[in-house]
């Protein structure tokens, strides 16, 4: 596949089983892709557009409360960081990577400052290297994974 990411583009059905990574549910929208959707992320499935148009259908606000909401968390960790002096963030339910991630804001008011992303693999949330490869200081644990413990 030339395009890392090009499996995202498709719905399910479309690829034989093996070229799709494991874990990650195909089949039914999950939240954070839809939020991510929100907040412009291309990394999605056809399920999860069919979805987000629906509720977009049903309650246009959603995208404007989304996008309110990972102000507030710029606000917030900016606040911490550079006001209070905290270097160290813990996010439990982080979801997919976007844009303004908390570690990316925090490093702009402390260049040291470290993340621990918790969620639940298998939502759309990638595996714990993948945080790593975003930025070393940034470390990614899954709840229930395996090991019982963060991994790098």
């Amino acid at each position: 596949m030339s395009e890392p990411n090009a499996f995202m583009k498709r719905s399910p059905g479309d690829a034989p089983p093996g070229d799709f990574p494991p874990d990650i549910p195909t089949d039914r929208p999950t939240p954070a892709r839809a939020y991510g959707m929100h907040l412009g992320s291309k990394d999605n499935f056809e399920v999860d557009r069919v979805f987000v148009q629906q509720a977009l259908e049903a309650f246009p606000g959603c995208v404007d409360i989304a996008r309110q909401n990972r102000q507030y968390l710029y606000r917030a960790v900016r606040y911490l960081a550079r006001d209070v002096g905290i270097d160290q963030f813990l996010d439990l339910g982080s979801g997919l990577p976007t844009d303004n991630n908390v570690h990316q804001v925090a490093q702009q008011f402390q260049p040291q400052a470290r993340v621990v992303y918790v969620d639940i693999p298998g939502t759309g949330w990638p595996s714990p290297p993948a945080y790593r490869r975003v930025h070393p200081l940034a470390l990614g644990y899954g709840v229930g994974h395996p090991t019982g413990c963060a991994t790098s």
